[in-house]
Formats: C-alpha cells, structure tokens, sequence
C-alpha cells in the first residue's frame, strides 16, 4: 500500500446514529479503517452528537476526529423549508473545538421551536462559539456549493469571506 493510501482520512463518515442516512455501526467502522491501514477517521453524524461517546471510547489504533453536520440557517428563521439551511461539516480541531461542538448542537435543539423540521444555528451564533473548530463549507449542500453550482459566483465569494472570518 502506499503512503498516499495510508494518508488518506474520511472527515464526513455517518453512523448508525444519523438515522435512514449509514448503517455503519461504530465499532465495524473503526476495524475496517484499522485494516485498511489508515490512520485516522472523523464521524460526523447529522445535525447530532450522539455516537461522539461510543467512537472516542472505543478501543481502537485509529485517530478518532470528532464532529457532526450542523445546519446553517442562513435567512435566521424558522422554517421547513429545507432550501433555506445549508449544511456544514465541523470538525473539532482541539477540547476547545469539542466543547464548541456540544454548544452548537445544544443551541439547535434548546432554542428552536421543537416543531422545526431541521434545527440550525445562526452565522452569528457559529461565529460567536467558531474557536478550535475546523469548517468544512464546500459540498453540494452547503451554502457556497449551491451558490456556485448555481453560478452566483459573487454570492459564493462573499460567504466564503464572511466564512473564512470564522474558522
């Protein structure tokens, strides 16, 4: 195998925890990266942490990252409207990062009308609680993917400089 294999890390892995999203139970996760010789895997299941204790405490040679997706509410209000959040992969850098990381999924679900299909955090609150984390904003669903996908190149470039102000 080769060091470019070897390097090679999932940063958006889903358990069985982010329900009708993986079947992938933790533990069968941890063992395949082991035998596929890489070093290290995050799990970042959708919009919760609940799997973060069973991964870390696992007993596993692998580098346990842990995150979550997290729901960007960009138009700050509350709505079903799935095309109005945008998803964003945080990863914690550091203990700081992990404790932002348990604030921000709290904030989706203790200040949100409990009604709201899709929980999510405002920027101003990210931005307020964006120390040791580490953002992932570029996929298909995130906020910049849909702006550039949809040719807003101008609209793409603003979010990634307010973005780029916060991680």
């Amino acid at each position: 195998m080769s060091q470019h294999e070897k390097s090679f890390v999932h940063l958006q892995v889903h358990s069985e925890y982010s329900f009708l999203q993986a079947p992938v139970r933790i533990k069968d996760l941890l063992k395949k990266t082991e035998a596929l010789s890489q070093n290290a895997v995050a799990l970042t299941d959708h919009g919760f942490m609940f799997g973060i204790l069973e991964f870390y405490m696992e007993k596993s040679g692998v580098k346990k990252i842990l995150g979550c997706h997290a729901y960007l509410d960009t138009d700050n209000a509350k709505t079903t409207d799935k095309s109005s959040y945008n998803r964003l992969t945080l990863l914690a850098e550091n203990q700081e990062g992990y404790k932002n990381l348990i604030k921000i999924t709290s904030e989706r679900y203790t200040t949100k009308d409990k009604w709201q299909e899709i929980p999510s955090v405002s920027m101003d609150f990210l931005s307020r609680h964006g120390n040791g984390l580490i953002a992932i904003a570029g996929d298909y669903s995130s906020r910049f993917g849909h702006d550039v996908c949809g040719n807003m190149e101008n609209k793409a470039k603003n979010f990634f400089r307010r973005f780029m102000q916060n991680f």
